[in-house]
């Protein structure tokens, strides 16, 4: 846990915003998530909030007895709204310790994969 807590100070240092993750599955020992207000200009907008969609960032903990340790990682998602359909775009299995060093590429890989779905969405059937 003292690896999510780091990535914790380290991301509201980085200007991310912290909020209480009310859809926390009861077994996840961390209760936050973490969004930066600041998104990609080349993102094309959710349609549901006119704007672009947020990165968020969702840390995991879980007690595992039966081998007597916790495991933790973190998952980096966009979600929105294109042409009425809704997409959760997401990277996964992210130790805490890496997050921060890869963010970069994975907010460029994220974004890359929004700007194509937009794309698609957008060309006549």
């Amino acid at each position: 846990m003292d690896e999510i807590e780091k990535l914790r100070a380290d991301l509201v240092l980085a200007g991310w915003r912290i909020e209480l993750n009310s859809l926390n599955h009861n077994r996840n020992l961390v209760d936050w998530y973490a969004w930066h207000p600041k998104r990609p200009d080349d993102w094309p907008n959710c349609q549901s909030s006119d704007k672009p969609p947020a990165l968020c960032i969702y840390p995991h903990a879980f007690n595992l007895p039966q081998q007597e340790k916790t495991f933790a990682s973190v998952e980096a998602e966009v979600c929105g709204e294109l042409a009425g359909r809704w997409y959760k775009l997401r990277s996964y299995s992210i130790t805490a310790g890496e997050a921060m060093a890869a963010l970069p590429k994975i907010t460029e890989s994220l974004g890359a994969a929004w700007k194509a779905i937009a794309a698609l969405d957008t060309q006549p059937a």
